[in-house]
């Protein structure tokens, strides 16, 4: 997943998509700086289903 490099409102933002949900990290939400963050790629995914929230999701 890419964002336009044409929307300016974007820059300074990550998404990362795991199947149907995206989650977005902005700096301006976050109290460290955003370059401190850090997905690891080596880890494992876990998969909890939440029957409650949205009617029934797997994160």
């Amino acid at each position: 997943m890419r964002a336009s490099n044409r929307v300016s409102a974007s820059f300074g933002g990550v998404a990362v998509q795991r199947g149907s949900l995206v989650y977005c990290v902005q700096e301006a939400d976050n109290e460290k700086p955003f370059w401190t963050h850090q997905v690891k790629m080596a880890a494992t995914p876990k998969y909890h289903y939440e029957a409650n929230l949205l009617k029934g999701i797997g994160n």
